[in-house]
Parts: structure tokens; sequence; C-alpha cells
């Protein structure tokens, strides 16, 4: 039986490639095999189905998880941006702070992104000087 972090650049593999039936074969292979409780194995189901286009398989996997982490709450914010759910997005940060989640560079350079697609200069100056310290 392949381990988990074997299973995990399989994901990552069917994500780079956009291989999302692939990606949904493996899903229930780790059902199978009951890693659904594993955070990194969601954040990479949750990775690989926002980087497809599949963004509804994207939430239920987020949503499916108690307390999601800081690498969960990236990918899914980043699969929302990449996907042009830039409201969504916006959404899900508000979401993260309230959690007392803080954000990494990566959520931050996401979310600035969804800002400029939605032309929201004022919420991007914000979140910007987020970045310089702790709001």
């Amino acid at each position: 039986m392949a381990s988990e972090f074997t299973l995990i650049r399989v994901l990552n593999a069917c994500s780079d490639i956009g291989a999302v039936e692939e990606g949904k074969q493996m899903h229930g292979y780790l059902l199978k095999l009951g890693y659904e409780s594993q955070v990194y194995i969601m954040t990479a189901l949750v990775d690989m189905y926002a980087k497809c286009g599949s963004k509804f398989d994207a939430r239920k996997g987020f949503d499916y998880l108690q307390e999601p982490d800081m690498v969960l709450w990236t990918s899914m914010i980043g699969g929302y941006v990449q996907n042009g759910e830039n409201e969504n997005s916006l959404n899900l940060y508000g979401g993260m702070w309230i959690e007392g989640i803080m954000p990494t560079e990566l959520t931050m350079a996401g979310i600035l992104k969804a800002c400029s697609c939605l032309a929201a200069l004022e919420q991007g100056k914000q979140i910007h000087v987020c970045t310089h310290k702790a709001c």
C-alpha cells in the first residue's frame, strides 16, 4: 500500500495537469483507505479540485474538515481566485480572519489579485496594509 505522502504526490500531479477524472478516482481510493480525515490529504484534494475547476467538490472537501488549517484556507481561497470566483475568495478570507487564522504571504497574494480583478481598490489598500503589519 502506498504511503499518504505518495498519494498526495499523485493528487498534486493530477492538479498540475488538470486531470480531474483521475483525481476523482484517487479520491475514491483514499476514501476506501480511510484517509478522509487526514488534513494533508484533504488539502491536496481541495487543491486538486480547485485547480481542475471543480469548485463545488473543492468547497465540499473544505467544509468536510471541522477545523481547517491555514494551508487548507489558502488552497480554497487560491482556487476561488484561479477560477474567477473573486467575491467568494474575499468572503472566505473574511471567514479566515473571524476564525483567527493568520494568512500567509501566498494567501495575501491571492486576495490582492482578487481585489485587483474586482477593481476593489480600497479593500486592496486595506489588505496591503495587513501584509506589512498584523491587523
